[in-house]
């Protein structure tokens, strides 16, 4: 159990001028019985409308419009979470149990599981789950992208968190463990990072196949769900100025301390 201080920032840069820019951005951190946030504060420039959301056990939301011309956008939260490692003892989604487009496990995956004994869902089996994933992939940035599937990312044998997590989450799916991707920042990494949750014994434990370890101290939640897709932390409509092209760029920075 600690306490811990979160920055989160996003900055996004057009390549001309844009309007009638709406922005969906989950960026404030999930409040379950695992993590409770405290004095969080939140802002954007160009200053816009903007609402604020936040429900139990969802991550809470940033939603706003800037309706004059901008070329610069920025969202940024920050402020203290109490994270409580084994608290979450919320009954699992059937979703979870599920696989999607971009989590549906290959032969080779299958044959994985084999190995694995599927009437042990225990915090054991997790960790050994936990550490063939990581022995599958070399890390590697910007070795796959957004669309990336675990199949894919199986095959070029290197990935980043995100492909990671979609890997685990179709091991332990096919072991019968309701198995979630958790979205967020993590301390010592300057930008977001995935890792996994599983229900295992009545409660939610996390673990970090990137990291080869159990994600128990400076994890800061932003979003959970069935797999990445579920969980962008960003997303957003834009109008370019009439007879112009507008690019979007983007940089993400985020810092984690314990207090």
């Amino acid at each position: 159990m600690s306490f811990l201080d979160f920055d989160y920032e996003l900055k996004l840069n057009f390549s001309s001028p844009v309007t009638d820019h709406r922005f969906i951005l989950r960026c404030l951190p999930l409040r379950d019985l695992s993590q409770l946030p405290d004095a969080v504060e939140a802002e954007v420039f160009p200053h816009s409308s903007l609402w604020r959301s936040s429900a139990p056990n969802e991550g809470g939301t940033l939603m706003g419009s800037v309706d004059f011309e901008h070329t610069e956008f920025t969202a940024r939260t920050r402020g203290r979470v109490f994270e409580r490692e084994g608290y979450d003892t919320g009954a699992p989604h059937f979703a979870y149990l599920h696989f999607t487009s971009v989590t549906e496990p290959n032969e080779f995956l299958r044959d994985v599981a084999k190995k694995f004994d599927r009437h042990s869902k225990n915090y054991n089996l997790a960790l050994k789950a936990m550490e063939e994933v990581n022995s599958m992939l070399t890390y590697t940035e910007n070795a796959t992208d957004s669309d990336t599937t675990a199949d894919e990312a199986l095959r070029m044998k290197k990935g980043v968190c995100q492909d990671y997590a979609h890997i685990y989450c179709s091991l332990m799916r096919l072991l019968g463990v309701p198995t979630r991707y958790v979205a967020g920042l993590l301390k010592g990494v300057g930008e977001t990072h995935a890792w996994n949750e599983c229900y295992l014994d009545g409660h939610w434990r996390a673990f970090d196949c990137t990291n080869d370890k159990p994600a128990t101290n400076g994890y800061v939640k932003l979003a959970v769900g069935v797999d990445a897709r579920q969980c962008a932390l960003n997303r957003g409509v834009f109008t370019p100025l009439l007879g112009k092209v507008a690019e979007q760029s983007q940089r993400v920075r985020g810092r984690v301390e314990t207090s």
